[in-house]
């Protein structure tokens, strides 16, 4: 075998191609020359920047071959390789590599974990180096409008509709506007009797002879129309009137 030297190492990379053969021949060599794994690896790192998606390929394939097979002999590689991996699936990540390729990156990772070339914790990173986990969009908080206050939002998931209004008070002498909120009925749902008996009552004692409040009167049905059947309003509202 040929000494070590960084011009050697150079002239092997350059060399180096995909097939099985050639990754074995200088895996070899690489790990006769283990004591300078130090250099080594500052070189490898490089060349894995610089490369396109295929070489980094080839590239990982030798680091795998170097590390597993050098683990016999000692750690210098495995522990060498480990602190720039995460670098090295990084800048792959960036290269945006073709499924095919992260696949075959991904299954070198899975036999790492399951030989336990690397723990879990230094996996996980790897993984997620060479593919960042997508950041959730954050959903868009819903504006409350300034004509919503949180008791009108209350009421009206309770189905009523709320009325809101503005009296002036006195406070010690001061005078300040007080907001106040008092049910509305829904459009289209019957007045409570209460209301309906009163409005009735009015009429009938109002000393007003107009013509249009009598024909008001005279068009509401009988159960409404006269005092004395107002009994059966009770059926309609389930209250009993007194």
């Amino acid at each position: 075998m040929a000494g070590f030297s960084e011009s050697v190492l150079s002239k092997k990379l350059d060399d180096l191609n995909a097939s099985q053969q050639s990754i074995q021949t200088l895996s070899l060599w690489l790990i006769h020359h283990r004591k300078h794994h130090v250099s080594i690896v500052k070189t490898w790192i490089k060349e894995i920047q610089k490369a396109d998606e295929s070489r980094c390929l080839t590239l990982m394939y030798l680091a795998n071959d170097v590390i597993q097979n050098s683990k016999k002999k000692g750690p210098e590689y495995g522990k060498e390789f480990g602190g720039v991996l995460k670098n090295a699936f990084e800048m792959m990540g960036q290269k945006k590599c073709s499924e095919k390729t992260m696949k075959s990156i991904t299954r070198i990772l899975n036999i790492w974990e399951e030989r336990g070339v690397y723990d879990k914790r230094q996996i996980a990173e790897f993984k997620n180096a060479l593919e960042p986990p997508e950041k959730e969009t954050p959903q868009p908080r819903k504006k409350m409008r300034k004509s919503e206050t949180s008791d009108d939002k209350k009421n009206s998931k309770s189905g009523r509709d709320w009325a809101k209004a503005e009296k002036e008070i006195e406070v010690e002498g001061m005078k300040e506007l007080h907001v106040t909120l008092s049910p509305r009925t829904p459009p289209g749902d019957p007045p409570e009797p209460e209301d309906l008996i009163k409005a009735l009552i009015d009429l009938e004692n109002s000393a007003s002879s107009d013509a249009v409040v009598r024909e008001k009167i005279a068009s509401l049905p009988p159960e409404v129309s006269e005092v004395n059947l107002l009994a059966k309003i009770e059926g309609m509202y389930g209250k009993t009137i007194s």
